[in-house]
């Protein structure tokens, strides 16, 4: 008998990064093996799948503890099926099963939520505002705004990969949140690698960023944490991408901008915008 669930995890979760991989675990220890799981794979039938994939659009959950919680989005349960479907395929290919049952299932269509765009005046009242520009999370703001950094990309930044007498930036890293910790690894795919020319505010806003961040670390002493990033933590470690985010929405707010605005317009302000020209 084919023990899909046991596959599951050790096949399609096993070729998949550590961070994406535990993603993946927890949704499905959340959400398919407490309603699937008991389940014989032969048994399945897509109307067990359309089941579950209402319940995690609706934030229904089969525990006993925990009955509802927030909905996931339409994109995640669509990547959960996806997944499923890779696990069943893999195993009618090696005759453990006759059919797929998610070839007949109804997931939800992944849709890209629209994200505002900050226009020039926009952007330039947010990084002239007296709270923004005294918040620890300035220096990296201004360089992201300017070249198109991803959180991850920024959080993950390391001083070896910023030339400033060049005036050029590697991306190299992304910052992840895994479970309590923040893990650095390789950018989401292969064409984010790339070099990146800042201008000379950038230029001169690290330099002094930097300066800062060495006088930080003499005056923390052991409890700082040497890793090499730009935009640590305070004690070095790195910053959670989650927590930048939730940070910059609380800078937005402060500074009177519309509340969709989030960190990710920040990175679409970068197409429309030469932000080192007449910047405040």
């Amino acid at each position: 008998e084919f023990c899909w669930t046991n596959s599951l995890l050790s096949i399609k979760l096993g070729r998949m990064k550590p961070t994406t991989a535990y993603t993946y675990r927890r949704l499905f220890g959340r959400h398919v093996k407490p309603r699937l799981g008991a389940m014989r794979a032969q048994e399945l039938r897509s109307g067990d799948l359309d089941l579950l994939y209402g319940d995690m659009l609706a934030g229904r959950r089969h525990h006993a503890r925990s009955r509802r919680g927030l909905g996931l989005k339409p994109g995640t349960v669509a990547a959960v099926h996806a997944m499923l479907s890779g696990v069943f395929s893999r195993a009618v290919k090696r005759g453990d099963l006759s059919s797929n049952p998610c070839r007949r299932a109804s997931p939800p269509t992944a849709q890209a939520p629209e994200t505002p765009v900050l226009s020039r005046e926009q952007t330039r009242e947010l990084f002239a505002h007296e709270v923004v520009r005294a918040d620890p999370l300035y220096p990296m703001l201004r360089p992201m705004a300017a070249t198109g950094l991803r959180r991850g990309e920024a959080c993950g930044l390391m001083r070896d990969d910023v030339d400033l007498a060049g005036g050029t930036i590697v991306v190299r890293h992304n910052a992840v949140p895994v479970g309590d910790e923040v893990m650095i690894g390789s950018p989401k795919t292969r064409r984010s690698r790339r070099r990146i020319t800042i201008g000379a505010d950038s230029v001169e806003l690290l330099r002094d960023h930097l300066a800062a961040q060495r006088e930080h670390r003499l005056v923390m002493g052991a409890g700082w944490r040497e890793l090499g990033l730009v935009f640590p933590g305070l004690d070095g470690r790195p910053q959670n991408p989650g927590t930048v985010s939730s940070r910059f929405k609380a800078l937005v707010r402060a500074a009177g901008l519309p509340e969709d605005v989030t960190l990710h317009s920040l990175r679409h302000a970068h197409g429309t915008l030469c932000l080192e020209e007449g910047m405040p």
